[in-house]
C-alpha cells in the first residue's frame, strides 16, 4: 500500500478500513503473502494500523525530509507463507529498538514511542521489580539504578488501559527509560517528574 486517504469530511466512518479489507482480499485472492506500508510514524496514523492487525517491522532511524517523521513499515500477513515471513521479521525488529532507541532514536516522540512498546515481548513484573518501582516512587532508590525495572513497567502499561494522566506519565517514564530523556531542564525537577510518573503508574497491573 503505497497511500491511503480519505476526505476530511468522511473521516472516523471507517472507510479507510474499508478500503483496506477490501484491497487486501484482493491481494490475497492474487496469492500475496505478505501486506505492507510505509508511512511517517505519527502516534494517531500508527494506532489505526495497529489496530488493523499490522505489526511494525521497520523503523528508519532518520527523520524524513518530506514530513520531518521517521518512517515506520507495517506488514500483516495474507497467508501461511506470510506468517513465517512476518514473524521473522517481527523478532528482529523487536530485537534491535531497545538498542535504538537509546541511539539513533532518541528523538522518537514520546507518543510513537509508548505505541510500538506495545508490540515488544512484555511479562509481568517481579516481585524485585516491583519493589525497585516502589523504591523509586517513594525515593528510595536512584532511577538510574532501577532502570530494567522502569523499563518492564513501561512495556507492561502499553498493554493496560489508562486515564488521561496515567498516559502522560507513561510517555514521560517511557522516554526516560528507554531514550534517557530527561523530564525537566533541573536535575532536583527532572527526578522528581520521574519519581511522579512511577507512582502514577504503580496501580497499572
Amino acid at each position: 500500500m503505497a497511500r491511503i486517504a480519505t476526505h476530511p469530511e468522511r473521516r472516523r466512518q471507517g472507510l479507510g478500513q474499508a478500503l483496506l479489507h477490501e484491497d487486501m482480499a484482493a491481494a490475497r485472492q492474487q496469492g500475496v503473502a505478505l501486506y505492507g506500508a510505509t508511512f511517517g510514524a505519527e502516534a494517531s496514523l500508527l494506532s489505526f494500523w495497529l489496530a488493523l492487525g499490522f505489526r511494525p517491522v521497520r523503523l528508519g532511524i532518520s527523520r524524513e525530509t518530506s514530513t520531518g517523521e521517521f518512517a515506520v513499515m507495517v506488514a500483516k500477513a495474507l497467508n501461511s507463507e506470510g506468517e513465517a515471513v512476518l514473524a521473522d521479521l517481527s523478532e528482529r525488529f523487536q530485537a534491535a529498538l531497545p538498542g535504538l532507541l537509546a541511539f539513533e532514536l532518541k528523538a522518537l516522540p514520546a507518543a510513537v514511542l509508548v505505541r510500538l512498546l506495545g508490540q515488544l515481548p512484555s511479562t509481568p513484573l517481579s516481585d524485585r521489580e516491583w519493589q525497585d518501582v516502589r523504591d523509586v516512587a517513594t525515593a528510595h532508590r536512584d532511577p538510574v539504578l532501577a532502570r530494567p525495572a522502569l523499563q518492564a513497567l513501561a512495556r507492561q502499561a502499553s498493554r493496560c488501559t489508562l486515564t488521561e494522566p496515567q498516559q502522560q506519565a507513561h510517555q514521560q517514564l517511557a522516554a526516560w527509560a528507554f531514550q534517557n530523556s530527561p523530564l525537566a531542564d533541573a536535575h532536583g525537577d527532572a527526578l522528581k517528574a520521574l519519581r511522579l510518573a512511577a507512582n502514577s503508574l504503580i496501580e497499572v497491573k
